[in-house]
């Protein structure tokens, strides 16, 4: 600080002017830049001369700057002969510790001075000669005893100075700390609350007003056991006891009563008010509401309590892993679900119970949770007996205590025998147990688009059994139903583990088999299905029937491209063998015809203008999809086509929609789900493509346009028909 700052300057000049009305000593006060800041006594010769001639006064300068700088090298007084030929003495003033200025007294002469000098100075400077000396005869000689009793009561008057500034300083710092103290008092978030030793508030900031609803004037002067609940007033005393053995209570946490009567959870910390002689006089509480996070805990600890509730209960298995994979914590599920006891389970890792085929993919997958934070997948797991079960997993991770996973593993064991189960009664016939028209289309469909890759051929040999009617109207239908299962076996045993044989419905069978060199191939499986039935097939009851086949034969690609056309030229086929006298087998004649796959003639027409030029549209682009497919158009060029197909497929039924919704259709609300419905096939069918199920995709999108036309459409189109529109 500067030294004005430390000292009153008006106070320190009072008590100067009077020090030189009594001794007539001149005194001057400068800080450490040379600016004069009291000056009293001074002589003439310096007030009207020296410090006012340029010349002179730079002498003055320079001869305090010299004074200044022996007193920097820690002198107690320095006494020096000017430049002008003057005495002056300067003396030090220190401030707790630090030099923050200089004390002076001077302009006066030990011995009489040398006119002679003084005239030369005059006539030097062009001073009054006259008026020079004048000024010279009025300067004071002191004894050199008499400069040091007052260069002792300079020393002990800078002394003074120094003790008063540092008294300053402290009670500037005592005041701002005291205005910090009473700012951060009112401003605290924290109630502030002063007490005697009896539990009289005596302080109440702002926040205690905020927290407890009472203002300063209710609370000061009143007992701190208003704030408490009845079974709780103990505490206070309690306190207050550890308070007087000069005790700190910290961080106590009970509950207080606001003023409207509502119970609060707080946090206490009490702390001994001692005065300069150490002795305690009253007690400081700093009380913070923590009514929302005892809330939050108690909720959390709820919560947390349910989740392990939750999973000790769940019959899915969970995990807590660490980073390394080590098993944490198991619940009760995963302990029966491995067959490992708890104990057991906790001294091994993920690598010991996950059965994946790598340890790549367990580590791209922890990997994968690491990064996004959660990730769902399904693997395989290791009992304790070995037995190799799936499982569905739903793995989160959280980066807290250094890291842990959050595991959940569902045995998906029935799930995958019911999935399984499902998906064999919907392509497996009951009866036979052979492949149902669904899934022969579906591998009609490779086989045709392998053949073409390869530059082969496929065979579909449609049959139909020769004397089978007779022997179910004969024997009746389960005797039949042993017939058809006798067949399927038959047949079964002599074609390739890759051909398909599949039952049609009633006594209509097909064989598919691909990779063919030439079509004799497919004459020689025709002959060896003939041959399975030249024997008879034993009946209930010793009995026994002699059944035979009549078989078409359509080939991919020389008869038909496309599954509907490979069905119909091999049942056509088929009817040949039949007039030809039954138990052979016929190629089909046909050859794949450039015409529309999908015809659009008067029997598809709904009556109404707008939507007979969608179908007509839909059928060209169909026909399109269908030609890229035969040329074998990459996926970059095919896909973009099927999804302008399902755009212009919802575009049209919006049309339909407008029309049902104009004109009040009755079936409107059953019409619209079936649209809803074969758009999410469409989708559903699109993703199948470049599977391998290019011609089965085409297939369903053919079916399904040509079967919502005559089933949906054209029933709307009477409709709207018989109230004229067209």
């Amino acid at each position: 600080m500067r030294f004005t700052e430390l000292v009153d300057i008006e106070e320190l000049r009072g008590l100067c002017e009077e020090f030189s009305d009594i001794t007539g000593a001149v005194t001057a006060i400068l800080d450490l830049e040379g600016n004069i800041l009291i000056a009293t006594g001074w002589h003439d010769i310096c007030t009207k001369f020296h410090r006012v001639n340029p010349g002179t006064a730079a002498r003055c300068l320079e001869s305090d700057t010299i004074l200044a700088d022996q007193l920097k090298l820690g002198e107690s007084y320095n006494v020096y002969r000017c430049k002008n030929g003057l005495v002056d003495v300067a003396v030090p003033i220190n401030i707790g510790g630090e030099h923050v200025a200089n004390l002076f007294t001077g302009q006066f002469f030990f011995d009489s001075p040398d006119t002679q000098y003084f005239i030369r100075q005059a006539n030097e400077f062009r001073f009054d000669q006259a008026a020079y000396l004048d000024a010279l005869e009025k300067t004071p000689v002191f004894t050199v005893e008499k400069v040091k009793s007052t260069m002792a009561f300079f020393t002990r008057l800078a002394r003074v100075i120094g003790e008063m500034g540092l008294a300053r300083v402290q009670l500037l710092e005592t005041n701002t700390a005291l205005q910090a103290s009473e700012a951060i008092i009112q401003s605290s978030e924290d109630a502030i609350i002063g007490k005697t030793l009896s539990g009289v508030v005596t302080t109440w900031n702002p926040r205690a007003t905020t927290i407890f609803g009472y203002t300063a004037a209710e609370m000061i002067g009143q007992s701190m056991l208003r704030l408490f609940p009845d079974e709780l007033r103990h505490e206070e005393e309690e306190i207050l006891e550890r308070i007087q053995h000069g005790e700190k209570v910290e961080h106590f946490e009970s509950i207080r009563i606001r003023k409207d009567g509502e119970p609060i959870n707080v946090s206490i910390t009490i702390s001994p008010i001692r005065n300069a002689r150490g002795e305690t006089i009253g007690a400081s509480s700093i009380a913070r509401d923590i009514t929302r996070q005892v809330s939050a805990e108690a909720a959390a600890r709820e919560k947390d309590e349910q989740f392990r509730l939750a999973v000790e209960t769940s019959t899915d298995g969970f995990w807590i892993t660490d980073t390394a994979g080590r098993l944490l914590e198991v619940n009760n599920a995963y302990v029966k679900l491995s067959g490992y006891s708890r104990d057991e389970l906790l001294s091994l890792s993920i690598e010991h119970l996950d059965a994946s085929d790598s340890a790549e993919r367990l580590t791209s997958l922890t990997e994968r949770v690491l990064a996004d934070g959660y990730a769902r997948f399904e693997t395989t797991h290791r009992s304790r007996s070995g037995k190799i079960w799936p499982a569905e997993v739903a793995a989160s991770y959280s980066p807290m205590m250094g890291g842990r996973f959050f595991v959940f593993i569902k045995d998906r064991t029935e799930e995958k025998k019911t999935a399984e189960l499902i998906w064999r009664q919907a392509n497996f016939d009951r009866l036979t147990d052979l492949p149902n028209r669904s899934l022969l289309f579906d591998r009609l469909s490779k086989a045709c688009l392998l053949a073409q890759r390869q530059g082969r051929h496929a065979a579909l040999l449609y049959l139909d059994l020769d004397g089978f009617k007779p022997i179910n109207d004969q024997f009746g239908h389960e005797t039949g139903d042993i017939v058809l299962a006798a067949v399927a076996k038959r047949w079964l045993g002599c074609v390739r583990e890759s051909d398909t044989v599949a039952r049609l419905g009633g006594d209509e069978f097909a064989v598919l088999t691909g990779d063919l060199i030439e079509p004799g191939e497919a004459a020689s499986v025709a002959r060896k299905l003939l041959d399975a039935l030249a024997a008879p097939i034993p009946l209930p009851g010793g009995k026994l029937c002699q059944i035979g086949a009549s078989i078409g034969i359509s080939m991919y690609p020389d008869n038909a491209l496309e599954i509907d056309s490979l069905i119909e030229t091999a049942d056509s086929a088929m009817y040949q063998s039949k007039a030809r006298g039954k138990n052979t087998y016929t190629f089909s004649s046909a050859s794949p015809e450039p015409r529309q796959w999908v015809s659009f003639d008067d029997s598809y027409l709904v009556g109404v203008a707008e939507i007979d030029a969608h179908h007509r549209q839909l059928a060209h682009m169909v026909n399109h999809l269908n030609q890229a497919t035969r040329l074998e158009e990459s996926a970059s060029d095919f896909l973009p086509r099927f999804k302008e197909l399902i755009g212009f497929v919802r575009f049209h039924f919006d049309t339909e929609d407008r029309y049902m919704k104009d004109y009040g259709y009755p079936g409107h609300e059953a019409h619209r789900r079936e649209h809803d419905d074969l758009v999410h096939l469409l989708q559903r069918t699109a993703r199948d493509f470049r599977k391998g199920k290019e011609l089965l995709v085409l297939q369903i999108v053919k079916d399904v346009f040509v079967n919502h036309i005559k089933t949906a459409d054209q029933p709307l189109g009477t409709f709207l028909n018989g109230l004229n529109v067209s």
